[in-house]
């Protein structure tokens, strides 16, 4: 009863549109002024297939266009000022924008008339099979919330009929995460796995599975407050990430920058454009495979805005002399002397005088105004005052009597005359020490001290020069070198550092202020004896100290250069996952002699991280089991934007997901700490049941997934932050009653299988494992993505 009143509804929508059946042209465009020589009609759906007519099932609907053609050879859509008709309007109807609907069995042809120019007929059969079956599709298989995505129904009826109904049928889902817009399209309201069927005269289609996933990525949007800047400027662009639910999120310091032409601008990675030259560049940014727009920034070359006399005094006693300087002011902020290039003139030159170089003497009491000019501009007026009085000495207040190493302290001069007048000269003394490398004084009078030790200083200006104060840097309570204990291998270089150590635990470097030396010249190189850098030479049975002496203190550092220490250079390709063989001594510190990037140290049993030095390599997981006296391990690392160093200090298995940097979206997991504990009271079969958590990174929203593994033979499943499941489909290990010969995993995740295999033997009863990787492929294209070891 329903379905009826919905298609007699159509009907009444239909006539209460307008119907065609006379040779009315109401609604004729009133702005053809050509002449109209033919009109034809053409159907603008795809017709019925398994039928030999044109055909239409009763309740559809149908398009038709009008166009007209005029003397003047163009063409022009009148589909709706033509007034429609047809023979037999009781099996079907059209509307006076050319939609036409099936209402009962029969034939009718239907025309156009303008002006009284008729049309081509095109006769449609409107017809009514019995319905068999409803199929149902849709244009993409993933629903991102804010975005559409269209559903269509095929009608499939006797004798091989097909037709789409996708406006007829209703449509209706299991769980509500969608809602039906008009025509089948599907909007997302909750993420999830819908489960959406269509039905239409009794008829149910098959369930088929929609994925409403969170939102994705449309766009990146690129803007500045300023695309024209003075060259030497610089400018910050921002990029925003817009999503298929309109919320916008800024990615700046995320995106790639680029621009057309460095030699104009550069821009780095937070958006920072810096403009170099006169000319144009365009700038863009790529965040998670979106490009924005571009955008062009006009670098202009900078303008004189105005001349300006510098100085930091106004005040001078008679026969003082002092430089002024003249400076052009630019418009991109910019400065340029050109002292020696204006005129100078002096309001009155009985009182000040100045000569082309800018150097003015003080000869009679008073005032003078003092100006430049030059460059078609006019300075600013400077106002000097000479006092009645003569310079008659300079003292320093606030004097330092005591600092310690990398303290500063600021000190003040003034001039005092023979009034008793006194001038703030700090700015314009000369500073002079005694000890240049116990202390330093910088234009200004800030006094740093550099190192243990007594000097004095005192201070010049004009003609006078100042009492001479004492400075004492105060003594160290000890001092130490780090690394303290290490070791070396043949030609393996390390930089040593000294420290200069107070009692309240305040550390100053001095490595180059103490005195390096080596009680084994045979066994270490020092690179002279100023700088720390030392290289081992040969293998040496005793022990090496390298000391470092600085006045009543020395250092010792324990080295011990071993032969059984072997390095591996290893060059990285970006986005590589690599290994490295070591084999470390039983105590002391190693480096992986790349750039010293990582610091391993021995602590007992276990092989630990205890310093990362770059942010080149980055540290997944370290293993190690011992041997003898040596631990063979195996570093695994991966080259990613982030820092992080991972402690390997409990046996289990890690299992670790690389992220591809070109491809944020393409569902490839960043795993930190992810392990599965055993113990000897386990037997291996239940070794890796339990539930770990991963995190991956998504276009900065981070996504929490949990792997619940069940035993080494059953499936596991993953289930995402929104309680959602997907297939884990194997987790499990050959031949477990005895030595396993290779571990098997694979998962299934949005549409992606990661795959991969651990050979190696594992024995069970002792609790070792061979440490391995595994080498998983995505989509069939090889890369190194998992690593699983054990120690």
């Amino acid at each position: 009863m329903n379905r009826l009143l919905f298609f007699w509804g159509l009907i009444v929508v239909f006539l209460l549109a307008g119907c065609g059946g006379g040779d009315s042209n109401d609604g004729a465009p009133s702005n053809i002024k050509k002449s109209l020589q033919e009109i034809s009609i053409e159907l603008m759906e795809t017709p019925i297939l398994g039928v030999s007519t044109l055909s239409v099932i009763v309740g559809q609907e149908l398009s038709f266009k009008a166009i007209g053609k005029f003397d003047d050879g163009t063409i022009q859509d009148l589909t709706s000022s033509v007034s429609w008709f047809l023979d037999h309007p009781e099996s079907i109807h059209i509307n006076a924008s050319g939609r036409a609907i099936g209402i009962s069995v029969g034939k009718s042809t239907i025309k156009a008339n303008f002006n009284g120019i008729i049309s081509n007929g095109i006769t449609i059969d409107t017809i009514s099979p019995h319905l068999q079956e409803i199929t149902i599709t849709f244009n993409r298989d993933n629903l991102p919330i804010g975005s559409l995505i269209q559903a269509k129904a095929i009608g499939i009826y006797e004798n091989g009929i097909t037709s789409n109904i996708t406006s007829l049928v209703e449509w209706s889902s299991s769980l509500a995460l969608v809602s039906f817009q008009k025509d089948g399209l599907l909007k997302p309201i909750s993420v999830g796995i819908d489960v959406i069927t269509a039905s239409y005269q009794g008829i149910i289609s098959s369930p088929r599975d929609i994925k409403v996933t969170d939102a994705i990525i449309e766009s990146i949007s690129i803007s500045s407050k300023s695309t024209k800047i003075d060259k030497n400027l610089t400018t910050r662009f921002t990029a925003t990430a817009i999503y298929s639910d309109n919320t916008e999120v800024d990615v700046t310091n995320s995106a790639k920058w680029s621009s057309s032409n460095v030699n104009i601008a550069t821009v780095d990675n937070t958006g920072l454009v810096n403009a170099i030259a006169v000319g144009n560049a365009n700038i863009q940014a790529s965040f998670s495979g979106k490009t924005s727009q571009s955008v062009t920034l006009n670098v202009t070359a900078p303008t004189l805005e105005k001349l300006e006399i510098i100085t930091t005094k106004r005040h001078f006693f008679v026969t003082e002399e002092y430089y002024l300087k003249a400076q052009k002011l630019f418009s991109n902020g910019e400065r340029e002397d050109v002292t020696k290039q204006v005129t100078w003139t002096s309001t009155y030159n009985k009182i000040i005088e100045i000569d082309h170089t800018g150097l003015m003497k003080a000869l009679a009491t008073g005032d003078s105004i003092i100006n430049a000019s030059g460059f078609g501009l006019v300075s600013n007026d400077l106002m000097l005052t000479v006092n009645n009085a003569t310079l008659t000495r300079i003292d320093i207040l606030s004097p330092i009597s005591s600092l310690k190493a990398g303290q500063t302290s600021q000190l003040k001069v003034i001039a005092v005359d023979s009034a008793n007048n006194m001038v703030d000269i700090t700015d314009d003394a000369s500073f002079n020490v005694s000890k240049s490398n116990v202390v330093s004084v910088s234009k200004g009078g800030v006094v740093k001290a550099l190192r243990p030790g007594f000097t004095t200083l005192n201070v010049q200006y004009q003609h006078l020069t100042s009492s001479e104060i004492k400075i004492e840097v105060e003594d160290f309570n000890s001092i130490n070198i780090e690394p303290a204990v290490f070791s070396l291998a043949p030609n393996q270089k390390l930089q040593l550092h000294a420290f200069g150590i107070y009692n309240e635990g305040e550390k100053i470097e001095v490595t180059n202020d103490v005195a390096w030396s080596t009680t084994t010249p045979s066994s270490i190189h020092l690179d002279g004896d100023t700088n720390g850098l030392i290289k081992g030479i040969k293998p040496n049975s005793e022990i090496d100290n390298i000391n470092a002496t600085l006045g009543s203190f020395t250092a010792k550092s324990t080295v011990n250069v071993n032969s059984t220490n072997h390095f591996k250079r290893i060059v990285l390709a970006r986005n590589s996952l690599f290994t490295s063989e070591l084999e470390l001594p039983e105590d002391g510190v190693i480096y992986s002699g790349v750039n010293e990037p990582l610091v391993f140290t021995i602590k007992g049993k276990e092989l630990v991280v205890t310093q990362s030095q770059s942010d080149i390599f980055n540290l997944m997981s370290v293993t190690s089991e011992i041997r003898s006296s040596t631990y063979p391990s195996s570093l695994s690392a991966f080259i990613t934007a982030v820092e992080y160093s991972y402690n390997c200090t409990q046996k289990g298995i890690d299992f670790g997901f690389c992220e591809n940097e070109e491809d944020i979206r393409s569902d490839h997991f960043k795993m930190f700490g992810t392990r599965l504990n055993f113990d000897n009271t386990k037997s291996i079969s239940d070794v890796y049941s339990g539930e770990y958590e991963h995190f991956r990174l998504d276009d900065s929203r981070p996504i929490s997934y949990k792997i619940t593994i069940n035993t080494l033979k059953n499936t596991c499943t993953v289930e995402d932050a929104s309680h959602h499941y997907y297939e884990c489909n194997k987790l499990s290990i050959n031949n477990v009653t005895g030595e396993i010969s290779s571990l098997v995993y694979e998962i299934t995740s949005h549409g992606r299988r990661y795959y991969g295999q651990l050979t190696g033997a594992i024995n069970g009863a002792s609790n070792e494992f061979i440490t391995g990787f595994i080498h998983g492929k995505d989509n069939n294209t090889s890369i190194d993505m998992f690593s699983i070891t054990k120690g």
